[in-house]
């Protein structure tokens, strides 16, 4: 896309104003500029004295054109004005970019700007924001699902709408499906949102509350109550990026409140704290917001991102459409009130790789296990867990992070590829199996889902071999199928099959040809039956190594009960779990969804893996787990705020020690169980 750099900086004089511009093409950036003028600081200073401040009710609307234009003026002179009309006049795709280098050139409302009677930070084609750009800095690639923390500071009674706010950032997450998870923090102590956050290391970071500019002394803040004492405490600008320094940032920080991104007392604010810990992006507010503006700003904001936004635009866009759509709603200029500010190139202020795989896109309608459901209720530490297994960290080690953005691997000692989900019959081991191996799928990796209850009724070790190689008969879902496209790599065990069931001893070498399995029944009368499935399995592994040379697989094995009773279960974990987890088949790593009987009965403790324990949720939990919950089943504000009412009600009195079955609770309510079991 053709980019435009506006570099304003100060200079003996007054300031300097440079035009950078070239098409951004791969790594491609401009970096010398094309035309330059001067600016009197006599200009800089009457547009500080004589803009009216956009939070301002009472003015005319005309004033905002008037700043708009004014703007306009003090950017666009001498010879950057004629390339500047030049491309605006074009009205073809492109972006600007206002390289503000002084701390009163950031003071000015800048998306008031305005040219031939048209407000251009609401444009969606011809894209504007702030920044200072570092082309090379970094950025997390690791990126699905999207990560965004929602941190509450405000109560009843605070004159902000939270509560819409939280609302609309909820469901537009939620319309994301498995592709965001999220977390909510209502007036949490410092603590509490250092540890949570250390936790998930969202990639988004959403406060929603109060916030004050630096004045009179007074640092750059966001104020958060507490609720038991009514209290507050203040969260200001040095803390802000003390805490998030060194690689722990977010990738943006959303802060919806007021001052937020006001230049304050020193050029400090909020919004400047994150950027200068880390943050790829910051999003804050010049002024003071109404609660009705900020909430439908945030529900434009998610709702451009819920809506494939994060695959196909940068935040820089999303942020346009937004403030077009508060415009839209709103006629005074709250709509220019949010302030974008970015540190690293716009297509790089979103996780790139949240735009999943081309496979993925290919076989999503097509597999029912990835259509679109309603997000977990909690599970958050446990699809922490199976995520960092699949790429490849052990969720055991402390993190490591680098320098600039996001959180890099520690992967130390290679992990074994044997995963183990295990827990209570009907918890939700399958569901999140499923979540798994759906990840699998958007970072490129193939995966395979195997029920036993559909395999071969007399699942004997040949018809369980065949059954990992050909999935279900007739299954829709290729996810149930992975290996059916495979015949080339299954090509030496069928022959070697079609041999030893003959009583044959196969050859050394390849087939010269594809070969079918010929469908022989296995004689498990046979003499020597111990040889032959020995070397059924070596022959197996091997195709299964071909088969996954190329395309990496996540195999995951459910329902395990249905082969309890079959002699198969006794060969599998000796001669094809343990080749797996001593990495014999770089390609593949496995998934074992089993009950507590099931991994004592297979001995799996003393296999090399990594295993999750899939229980009840702590007890301490039912209260947040129950709102959470009921927000998500009553759609009904009323009917939200009366099964609000009835947790606080059973919690209190009962204990939640003895809400043992929290779903029986919400049956009670009415509610009805969630979908996808206990998930």
């Amino acid at each position: 896309m053709h980019t435009v750099i506006l570099r304003f900086e100060s200079a003996a004089s007054g300031y300097t104003l440079s035009l950078l511009e070239g098409d951004d093409d791969g790594n491609a950036w401009p970096d010398a500029p094309s035309a330059k003028a001067d600016v009197p600081a006599a200009d800089v200073a009457a547009l500080l004295k004589n803009a009216p401040a956009l939070d301002d009710d009472t003015r005319a609307e005309t004033a905002d054109e008037k700043t708009g234009e004014a703007l306009f003026g003090l950017l666009c002179r001498g010879d950057v004005e004629p390339k500047v009309a030049a491309v605006l006049e074009a009205d073809t795709p492109c972006r600007f970019i206002l390289d503000l280098r002084a701390d009163e050139l950031e003071a000015l409302p800048w998306e008031a700007l305005r040219y031939r009677r048209r407000f251009l930070f609401v444009d969606q084609t011809q894209i504007w924001a702030r920044g200072t750009i570092s082309p090379a800095r970094p950025f997390v690639e690791r990126a699905w699902p999207l990560k965004v923390m929602i941190v509450v500071g405000c109560g009843p009674g605070s004159q902000i709408a939270y509560e819409e706010e939280l609302d609309a950032v909820q469901s537009a997450l939620r319309n994301m499906g498995h592709a965001a998870e999220y977390v909510v923090l209502h007036r949490p102590s410092k603590e509490r949102i250092l540890d949570e956050y250390e936790k998930i290391r969202p990639h988004v970071f959403h406060f929603i509350g109060h916030g004050r500019a630096a004045v009179d002394g007074m640092k750059a803040h966001l104020a958060v109550e507490i609720p038991e004492g009514k209290q507050k405490w203040a969260w200001n600008d040095d803390d802000i990026a003390e805490t998030f320094r060194g690689g722990k940032a977010p990738i943006v920080a959303v802060i919806n409140a007021c001052g937020s991104a006001s230049m304050g007392n020193g050029g400090f604010s909020v919004a400047r704290a994150f950027l200068d810990a880390g943050s790829g992006a910051a999003v804050g507010m010049q002024g003071k917001v109404p609660g009705k503006s900020a909430a439908k700003f945030a529900e434009a904001l998610y709702g451009a991102l819920a809506d494939g936004g994060g695959a196909t635009r940068s935040l820089p866009e999303i942020v346009a459409r937004a403030r077009s759509k508060v415009k839209q709603l709103d006629q005074r200029a709250a709509w220019a009130l949010p302030v974008l500010a970015l540190r690293v190139r716009p297509e790089r202020t979103l996780p790139i790789s949240f735009a999943p795989a081309p496979r993925y896109v290919q076989i999503q309608a097509r597999v029912p296990e990835f259509a679109p459901k309603e997000p977990f209720v909690n599970r958050r530490d446990e699809r922490r867990f199976l995520r960092l297994c699949l790429d490849g960290e052990d969720p055991r080690a402390p993190s490591v992070t680098n320098d600039d953005l996001g959180q890099q691997p520690n992967k130390g000692p290679a992990l074994p590829p044997v995963f183990v989900l295990k827990g209570p019959a009907r918890i939700g081991k399958t569901r999140l199996a499923h979540w798994m191996l759906e990840h699998a799928e958007r970072r490129g990796v193939r995966g395979a889902y195997l029920d036993w209850n559909r395999a071969d009724a007399r699942r004997d070790i040949v018809a369980v071999l065949r059954f990992i190689r050909d999935g279900e008969r007739g299954a829709a879902s290729i996810l149930r199928c992975a290996f059916a496209d495979e015949p080339k790599a299954f090509s030496r065990f069928n022959r070697d099959l079609n041999e030893l069931l003959q009583g044959k001893v196969p050859p050394d070498e390849d087939p010269a040809s594809v070969v079918a399995d010929a469908g022989l029944e296995h004689d498990t009368s046979r003499a020597k039956q111990e040889d032959l499935i020995q070397r059924l399995f070596d022959s197996f592994c091997d195709a299964l190594a071909r088969a996954t040379t190329s395309t990496p697989t996540v195999l995951a094995l459910d329902q395990f009960d249905a082969i309890k009773d079959s002699p198969a279960l006794d060969y599998l974990r000796p001669r094809l779990f343990n080749v797996i987890a001593q990495n014999k088949i770089p390609g593949l790593r496995l998934l074992l969804v089993v009950t507590e009987d099931e991994y004592r009965r297979m001995d799996l403790d003393s296999l090399p893996q990594r295993s999750i324990d899939l229980s009840i949720w702590p007890s301490d939990q039912f209260g947040e787990l129950l709102r959470e919950y009921g927000g998500r089943v009553w759609e009904n504000p009323a009917s939200k705020q009366l099964f609000e009412t009835l947790v606080k009600v059973w919690v209190k009195p009962f204990g939640p020690e003895q809400l043992r079955d929290v779903h029986k609770v919400c049956v009670m309510a009415g509610a009805g169980a969630p979908p996808g079991g206990n998930s």
